[in-house]
């Protein structure tokens, strides 16, 4: 039974019954030259598998490093979305949301408050369904000071580690950044 390498994707197939290689592909080819050598190090020329140069071998590891480091970062992202929105207590069983929508919401009491188009006392919701209810200016000033400073803790953490990420120059090095926000 035959089995086919695909002299660009490097990717195996095994014979489907006809004993036929498709364009671009080698028959059992012979692998003695590689078979301590990585197969991501691998790459055909003249109809053989050989091994890559250095100079090939660190553009794969650039990309893959590259791959790495972009792909860290997103989840890095994504979950300073998700915390940033989870939600800041403001007091005893009172936990506020900190979803875009209900920062923007206390982002619009605030400037009505200022502008004293807004009476305290006010009420908001909680992410448990219920209210805490603002009381007054002081109450106002704390609560938007507790969502800046949660918000922005968050957020200049998961910049940290995303620097970090940025300045790893080895895989092991991007994998040992852990983000345990």
């Amino acid at each position: 039974m035959a089995r086919f390498l695909h002299g660009t994707t490097l990717t195996w197939r095994e014979d489907d019954g006809t004993g036929a290689a498709r364009d671009g592909e080698l028959t059992n080819p012979d692998l003695s030259g590689v078979e301590a050598v990585p197969s991501k190090y691998w790459k055909v020329a003249g109809g053989s598998v050989v091994e890559m140069t250095t100079e090939e071998k660190a553009v794969v590891d650039a990309a893959e490093l590259t791959a790495a480091k972009v792909a860290k970062m997103a989840a890095i992202d994504a979950n300073t979305a998700t915390l940033v929105s989870a939600g800041v207590s403001v007091a005893t069983g009172k936990t506020i949301s900190t979803s875009l929508a209900a920062t923007q919401n206390l982002q619009n009491l605030w400037i009505g408050f200022q502008q004293g188009i807004v009476t305290l006392p006010k009420p908001i919701s909680t992410t448990d369904g219920g209210t805490y209810t603002i009381t007054d200016n002081a109450d106002l000033i704390r609560i938007a000071a507790l969502l800046r400073d949660f918000q922005l803790t968050i957020i200049e953490a998961g910049q940290s580690l995303r620097a970090d990420v940025l300045a790893a120059t080895t895989l092991a090095g991007v994998a040992a950044v852990e983000d345990s926000r």
